[in-house]
């Protein structure tokens, strides 16, 4: 099997228009995935992916850059390639330590007060049964096992740019320490920016697509169809609502073979 890389500045790799289009689909010896990324024109605009895939390990990482301006690509850009030492690094070591080290470093990068950080999505797949992940700030993790939808967004908390900041009396590695979880056969990882889950419902504006994102996760027993799913609902939404998309959206789904 060959080495897969995407990234949503690859070559390889040709962003969606629509949400009514088709995920971009790879294949790994333990996983399914699929991978829908959506740029905004004038928009936010702070959102990057890298997805590593090999016989044995599947590393999938999502960022979102904070930011306001036109400059939040700019900002990316900046430190896309500490974004691809950390999946380098995570693919050659089984230990934590190297991937607390590479966030660390990245955290060093940003700077929190001219509101440049990051929100930061990590998963590796070990083995069939195994992964690590982390997840900091507002993107979302979701997993399926055994049926049930767990949110494993707010395990880890802060943002990428803040830990610097953190007295050293009061860090606690943990705050940034991988955790690992169990997973079987059929069971799902999903991973998304707040340009997937900030959109709200036409009917009621306090009220946000996330209901819908786990209800499709839920009743879906594809990776693919759960992907088409809730870009069709949050296609529908946005329609009903008069609205367009205002921020980038990106969407990883994960599915253990």
């Amino acid at each position: 099997m060959d080495e897969i890389y995407i990234s949503e500045s690859g070559t390889n790799f040709k962003p969606q228009t629509s949400l009514l289009d088709k995920s971009y689909e790879f294949k790994s010896k333990f996983i399914n995935g699929g991978v829908f990324f959506m740029s905004t024109e004038g928009g936010l605009g702070g959102d990057t992916f890298i997805i590593s895939a090999s016989l044995y390990l599947t590393i999938s990482l999502v960022g979102d850059m904070q930011g306001h301006e036109e400059k939040t690509r700019e900002k990316v850009k900046e430190i896309f390639d500490g974004l691809e030492k950390l999946v380098y690094v995570a693919k050659s070591s089984q230990n934590k330590e190297d991937i607390i080290r590479e966030v660390l470093e990245l955290d060093s990068r940003l700077d929190a007060e001219r509101d440049n950080l990051l929100a930061l999505s990590f998963v590796k797949v070990i083995s069939q049964n195994n992964i690590c992940y982390f997840n900091h700030g507002e993107n979302k993790l979701y997993m399926r096992r055994n049926g049930v939808v767990e949110d494993r967004s707010l395990e880890h908390g802060v943002k990428i740019g803040v830990f610097k900041l953190i007295p050293p009396e009061n860090f606690e590695k943990k705050m940034i320490t991988p955790s690992e979880l169990e997973l079987g056969k059929g069971d799902m990882i999903f991973m998304f920016t707040d340009g997937v889950s900030q959109y709200i419902e036409a009917d009621d504006s306090n009220r946000t697509t996330l209901p819908f994102i786990k209800q499709s996760i839920k009743k879906s027993n594809d990776i693919y169809g759960c992907i088409s799913d809730i870009n069709a609902k949050a296609y529908k939404r946005l329609n009903r609502a008069g609205l367009s998309l205002a921020d980038d959206y990106t969407l990883i789904g994960l599915q253990v073979i």
